[in-house]
């Protein structure tokens, strides 16, 4: 009789264990029914609308706005030329060219007779002044002077019969542009009139030599004066403006 107790207590034992594992399973079920409910709507509702980049689907090129042609010529070094290219069509939308030309006619000096004029050479340099703001330790000049171009002009021509040819100088309206520098001010459009006598050399050619007497003399004129806090975009437009070549001297 007392080993069939043995046997009892053993099969009691059995029962209570899997008892105790069915139960811990339950509460396993319990803990992670919702968060399993969760992935399986989140499984099934990523097959029947998945959520992708168009950009990295082959077979949906279609569904793209854009194009992939400007890449195959792309240069890291061309976005400062197209951020340039679209401001200067914002600042001049209505562009004829972007320059302003000067027309010089002729220099008139009344002290000079006309017999004497051809013994005469004028020369007219056009200058651009920057003026910047200069801080408290820099050793650089406040004014830089910058040369547009010169060309010869002649002296006391007829005002009735002008020449045929008249000497021109065009200036870019881009040189007038705030993106050449942070710290221009202002802007200085200047003309240095040289007047020099012409002496013939031993082998007969004209030479122009500057001396301190009454054969030469030089002169500057100031055209244009604006600041940059002006209206960059009403310069520019009249700038391009048709009929915009001033005549001078």
């Amino acid at each position: 009789m007392p080993p069939k107790k043995r046997e009892k207590d053993s099969e009691t034992n059995k029962n209570s264990k899997i008892d105790h594992f069915q139960a811990d399973h339950e509460l396993f079920l319990q803990a992670f029914e919702k968060p399993t409910q969760i992935y399986r709507f989140l499984r099934t509702r990523n097959m029947l609308s998945p959520i992708f980049l168009n950009r990295t689907l082959s077979y949906m090129k279609r569904r793209m706005s854009r194009t992939n042609k400007n890449r195959v010529g792309f240069k890291v070094d061309s976005l400062l030329e197209k951020i340039t290219l679209k401001k200067s069509t914002e600042l001049q939308p209505n562009s004829l060219g972007g320059y302003m030309t000067l027309t010089f006619l002729g220099f008139y000096d009344k002290s000079l007779d006309e017999p004497c004029t051809r013994d005469f050479q004028v020369k007219v340099e056009t200058l651009l002044l920057k003026i910047c703001h200069k801080k408290r330790k820099e050793s650089s000049s406040a004014i830089v002077e910058v040369s547009v171009g010169s060309c010869s002009v002649p002296l006391n021509p007829s005002s009735s019969e002008p020449p045929a040819m008249a000497s021109a100088v065009s200036i870019s309206s881009d040189t007038f542009s705030p993106s050449h520098g942070p710290n221009v001010k202002s802007y200085m459009l200047m003309l240095r009139v040289t007047v020099t006598k012409a002496s013939s050399s031993s082998n007969g050619a004209s030479s122009t030599e500057i001396t301190n007497g009454d054969d030469a003399y030089l002169t500057d004129l100031m055209i244009l004066h604006f600041t940059v806090e002006d209206d960059v975009a009403k310069l520019h437009s009249n700038l391009n403006e048709p009929n915009s070549t001033y005549k001078h001297i």
